[in-house]
């Protein structure tokens, strides 16, 4: 990241990179809200649980790429990386917590 921040077609394609990262967020938890997926010793369960948990470390990949991003496109890229990341993230606890709020009362 350092050393492309000065080229611009060399940090969009970056860019590029890291909003197609951001969108495996989403599949990772379409797939696992598959059941023959998420039971069982799948490896691709196992893989998306991976990146799943691995979600706020990207996040903070982007937010840093979105700090040193010097040029328009490469700034609205990794813009809509972090929404997509980030609303992922909210989903998937909201998904968490909201049964939980609903057995209690």
């Amino acid at each position: 990241m350092l050393v492309i921040y000065k080229s611009e077609p060399a940090y969009t394609i970056y860019s590029k990179v890291l909003l197609g990262l951001s969108l495996t967020a989403p599949l990772s938890v379409g797939l696992i809200s598959i059941p023959a997926v998420n039971q069982g010793m799948n490896v691709l369960g196992e893989v998306c649980m991976f990146r799943l948990f691995a979600s706020p470390l990207v996040i903070a990949g982007i937010g840093m790429s979105r700090l040193f991003a010097r040029y328009p496109r490469a700034k609205r890229l990794t813009v809509y990386g972090l929404l997509i990341e980030g609303l992922t993230l909210a989903a998937l606890l909201a998904l968490l917590i909201l049964p939980t709020t609903f057995h209690l009362g």
